[in-house]
């Protein structure tokens, strides 16, 4: 057997490249707060600050109110269309003035859920309004 033979017998056994299956992206499931999805990543020092803001202790451990605060952070932010702490704290403040929970117990809860609330709201407005045509 000549050295081409012996090439062109090894070129039929290996097998032809094949194409990584490429699955299509899922939207996350229902309950996935919106810090897992999109938004800033915010740190220890973000966390502090903000936990301060709402008059808290920051804990480490605090994942409830870690998820809380980066919640109400990435929504404010998207609403107004920037990361900055100054600015999403500015409107935070304004917030706050409108609902009456500047000096009320437990600020963090009240303005996650209003937040929230007020997302479902939309949403619903939004498909509403695609039914009403």
């Amino acid at each position: 057997m000549s050295e081409d033979q012996v090439v062109a017998s090894l070129r039929e056994n290996v097998p032809s490249p094949v194409e990584p299956e490429t699955k299509p992206e899922l939207p996350p499931p229902e309950g996935t707060p919106a810090s897992a999805t999109a938004g800033v990543q915010l740190d220890d020092m973000m966390h502090y600050k903000l936990f301060e803001y709402f008059g808290q202790q920051y804990r480490t451990t605090d994942e409830q109110g870690k998820e809380r605060i980066a919640f109400i952070y990435n929504a404010v932010a998207q609403q107004i269309g920037t990361n900055d702490y100054s600015f999403v704290v500015a409107q935070l403040h304004n917030l706050e003035s409108m609902l009456g929970t500047s000096h009320a117990e437990n600020r963090l809860y009240r303005v996650y859920e209003w937040i929230r609330l007020d997302g479902m709201r939309r949403k619903i407005s939004v498909e509403m309004d695609a039914v009403a045509g």
